[in-house]
C-alpha cells in the first residue's frame, strides 16, 4: 500500500501545479480613478458605407435602408435561430467509457488488471428532439417578424428625419427672407432716427426684431444639420454624405377607419412579431412538457480480466439506465411556460388596442391640421399676396410708404412659415400612421 501511495504523489503534485496557474481573481474590471474614462480602446476603422456627398430625396432613403447597421443586426439574429434548428435536430452523443482495475492495492500493475469498455447511448423520449426543432423554428419566425418590425420602425424614423430636415431648410429660407425684410425696415428706421423722426427706443425695437430674425435663421439651419446627421447615422453613412434633403411627398388622404382597422390587425409589424412570440412560447411549453418524462440510456459493455496464472476471463454485458422517478419534476418549468403564453397573449391585446387608438387619434389630428393647411393655401396666403401686390403698386406711385409693403411682406412670410410647419406635422402624422398600418414609407 505504501508503494501505491508513493505512486499517487506525483499525480497529485501535477494536479496542484496545474491549479496554481489560475489567477487570484478574475471577472472584474481593472481599477480606475473616480471619474476617469474607461481604459478600454479599440483600433480605429471605418466600417460605414462610403458615399459621395449628394442631395437626398425620399426614394434615396428607402434604397439605402437595407444597408443600415441595425437591420444587419436583425438579419444575423435570424441566421442564429436557423443554426438552432439544425442543432436541435441532433440526438445526444454516445458515451464511451474506458475503465481499468488494478489488484491488489499494494502491488498495482497491469499484470493483474481488469479492463472494461462500455458504450452508452441516451434515448430521448416524449419527442424532445421534435420539440426542440419546433421551438427553434418558432423562434426563427419570431426573429423574421422582429426584423420586419425593426425595418418598419427604422423606415418611419428615417423618413421623419428626412421630412424634418427638409422642412427645417424651408423654414431657414423663409427666415432668410424675413431677415432681409427686417434689415430693410431697420435701415429705414435708422434713417428716420438720424432725421429725428423716430425715437431711439423705437429704433432699438427694430434692431431686436432684425437680430431675432437672424437668430431663427441660424437655429433652423442647425436643426437641419442635426436631422441630417441623425439620418446618416441610421443609414450607416459617413458624416457629411447628405448635403441636403429636398422633395415633398405626394398629397395623401388616410383610408377609412373600417379599412384601416382591418389593415392594422393583419399587417401591423409589432402584432406580427407578438404572434411569433406566442408561437415560440407555445413551442417552449411543448418542450417543457416533453422534459417531464425521463430519458432511457442503453449500453453494451465488455470486460477482460486475468485471474492469477489460470488464464483470462472475458465478459460481455448490456445495461439499461432509467432515472428515478420516471416522471421528472418539471412541473415548475411547465407552469412558467404557460405563464409566458398568457403574458404574450395579453401583450398582443394591449398592443393591438394601442395601435388602433393611435391610428384613430392620428387620423383625427390629421383631418384638423389638413383643414388648417387648406385654409392657408387657398385663403390666407393668396389674400396676403394679393394685398402685397396692391400696396406695392401704391408704393411705386408714391401713395403709400415703403414700410407698409414691408410689413405686409413680413406677414406673408410668417404665413408661409406657418404652412411649412403644418406640412411638417402632417408628414410626421402620415409616417406614423403608415407604420402602424404596416405600409411602405414613400
Amino acid at each position: 500500500m505504501v508503494r501505491g501511495i508513493q505512486k499517487l504523489i506525483p499525480v497529485v503534485l501535477a494536479l496542484m501545479a496545474g491549479c496554481a496557474d489560475l489567477p487570484e481573481s478574475y471577472g472584474e474590471p481593472p481599477p480606475v480613478e473616480p471619474g476617469a474614462r474607461s481604459p478600454l480602446t479599440r483600433s480605429s476603422s471605418r466600417i460605414s458605407v462610403e458615399k459621395e456627398p449628394c442631395l437626398f430625396e425620399p426614394g434615396a432613403v428607402m434604397k439605402l435602408l437595407e444597408q443600415a447597421p441595425a437591420l444587419r443586426v436583425e438579419r444575423e439574429k435570424i441566421a442564429r435561430e436557423s443554426g438552432a434548428i439544425i442543432q436541435g435536430s441532433y440526438m445526444p452523443n454516445p458515451v464511451l467509457t474506458l475503465e481499468t482495475e488494478m489488484m491488489p492495492v499494494d502491488d498495482m500493475g497491469f499484470g493483474n488488471a481488469r479492463n472494461k469498455v462500455r458504450v452508452a447511448q441516451r434515448i430521448e423520449t416524449a419527442g424532445k428532439a421534435d420539440a426542440r426543432v419546433n421551438m427553434a423554428a418558432a423562434r426563427q419566425k419570431a426573429a423574421e417578424a422582429a426584423y420586419f418590425e425593426a425595418r418598419a420602425d427604422l423606415a418611419a424614423e428615417a423618413m421623419k428625419l428626412f421630412h424634418d430636415a427638409a422642412h427645417a431648410r424651408a423654414r431657414a429660407e423663409s427666415n432668410r427672407r424675413t431677415e432681409d425684410l427686417r434689415k430693410r425696415l431697420l435701415s429705414i428706421a435708422e434713417e428716420m432716427n438720424r432725421e429725428g423722426r423716430l425715437p431711439q427706443q423705437d429704433l432699438i425695437d427694430y434692431q431686436i426684431a432684425a437680430a431675432k430674425a437672424t437668430d431663427l435663421f441660424h437655429r433652423h439651419l442647425a436643426e437641419e444639420k442635426k436631422n441630417i446627421a441623425d439620418l446618416e447615422g441610421i443609414l450607416g453613412l459617413p458624416a457629411g454624405t447628405i448635403l441636403e434633403c429636398r422633395g415633398q411627398s405626394a398629397r395623401w388622404e388616410p383610408p377609412s377607419w373600417k379599412e384601416a382597422s382591418a389593415t392594422i390587425l393583419t399587417r401591423n409589424p409589432e402584432l406580427i412579431r407578438l404572434d411569433g412570440e406566442i408561437e415560440a412560447a407555445r413551442a417552449k411549453l411543448r418542450l417543457e412538457e416533453s422534459g417531464a418524462w425521463t430519458d432511457i440510456t442503453l449500453g453494451l459493455g465488455y470486460s477482460r480480466a486475468q485471474v492469477g496464472a489460470a488464464g483470462r476471463d472475458d465478459f460481455v454485458g448490456a445495461f439499461v439506465q432509467i432515472p428515478l422517478p420516471l416522471i421528472d419534476r418539471n412541473q415548475g418549468a411547465i407552469l412558467s411556460a404557460e405563464a409566458d403564453i398568457r403574458g404574450a397573449e395579453a401583450s398582443l391585446e394591449r398592443v393591438a388596442s394601442r395601435a388602433l387608438d393611435q391610428w384613430y387619434g392620428g387620423r383625427e389630428r390629421w383631418k384638423s391640421l389638413e383643414k388648417s393647411r387648406v385654409l392657408y393655401e387657398s385663403s390666407i396666403i393668396p389674400s396676403l399676396a394679393e394685398q402685397l401686390a396692391l400696396v406695392e403698386n401704391l408704393v411705386d406711385t408714391g401713395r403709400a410708404p415703403l414700410t407698409e409693403s414691408l410689413n405686409i411682406a413680413l406677414e406673408l412670410e410668417g404665413a408661409r412659415e406657418a404652412l411649412i410647419e403644418l406640412n411638417r406635422l402632417l408628414d410626421g402624422i402620415r409616417v406614423e400612421m403608415t407604420r402602424l398600418a404596416g405600409g411602405p414609407q414613400i
